[in-house]
């Protein structure tokens, strides 16, 4: 062969090697980004499952607390948003100090889970852990729900500011319920007791005492039926009251001052 030819066979084969090495080397790059992409989406579903988890868990202990002591929740809530802007403000080290510290405390996720969550166990199961130890790990969930550096991606930030205008609103709702339910309860003994006693505008026992406003000072005429009425428990007031139309009796329920001179529609009736 020629030295042309050798030297258009040489040019070939390194042409040949170059394309083999730039496609090899292609193909390994596309392969390792591949791999680190599948790697993220599979931490990111591991992150997105742990913080679901603990929101569950979150949840079940509120639940908890809104049903055995509205003024406990009231007060671990608000406890956590003045935590939260605390730690906002706060340097690095003082968020990493509290983070090992949750992970000290709870080296395995499930051990988060103070009531055994199951679909079989009732929440009133409670016989291993009191009301202050749910107050407590409610507290620990929502602190670590802040602290995870390992958040999953678009769920960067728990913010109970965000929350506090709903929680407001349906706490009041909470409130608003139990007050009527124990309004209830009062007018209903004060009918038993009042049965055959004419005359008899107050009752009084360990739990409430009713009054008769008719009359009551510093009220304002009105046609309707009021009662007052001091639920000792709740540390609560309100007045009852109803009238009769042609055909049907109106009722309405409002809290008020042990005075019985103020007056607020309750959120929900």
């Amino acid at each position: 062969m020629s030295e042309t030819a050798w030297t258009w066979l040489a040019v070939f084969a390194l042409t040949i090697i170059a394309l083999n090495w730039w496609f090899n080397k292609s193909n390994n790059r596309s392969r390792a980004e591949s791999e680190k992409f599948n790697t993220e989406r599979l931490w990111n579903r591991v992150a997105v499952g742990r913080k679901f988890y603990l929101e569950v868990l979150q949840r079940e202990l509120a639940n908890i607390l809104l049903n055995q002591d509205l003024e406990a929740f009231e007060k671990a809530f608000h406890a956590m948003r003045e935590w939260e802007a605390a730690i906002e403000r706060a340097d690095k080290s003082r968020r990493e100090a509290e983070y090992n510290l949750l992970l000290e405390k709870f080296p395995n996720l499930e051990d988060f889970d103070l009531i055994g969550t199951k679909h079989f166990v009732r929440y009133s199961d409670s016989s291993l852990w009191s009301l202050d130890d749910a107050v407590e790990r409610y507290k620990d969930i929502s602190k670590f729900l802040v602290l995870d550096p390992e958040r999953p991606a678009g769920h960067q930030h728990h913010n109970f500011g965000s929350e506090i205008e709903r929680f407001r609103e349906r706490l009041r709702s909470y409130k608003d319920k139990r007050l009527k339910a124990a309004m209830d309860d009062a007018m209903a003994r004060y009918y038993a007791f009042a049965q055959d006693r004419e005359g008899k505008d107050e009752f009084k026992d360990r739990d409430f005492e009713v009054y008769s406003l008719m009359g009551w000072p510093n009220r304002n005429f009105t046609p309707q039926v009021e009662y007052g009425i001091v639920c000792k428990k709740l540390n609560e007031c309100g007045i009852y009251s109803f009238f009769a139309g042609d055909d049907k009796t109106y009722y309405s329920y409002r809290r008020s001052d042990p005075a019985f001179a103020k007056t607020d529609v309750m959120a929900t009736f």
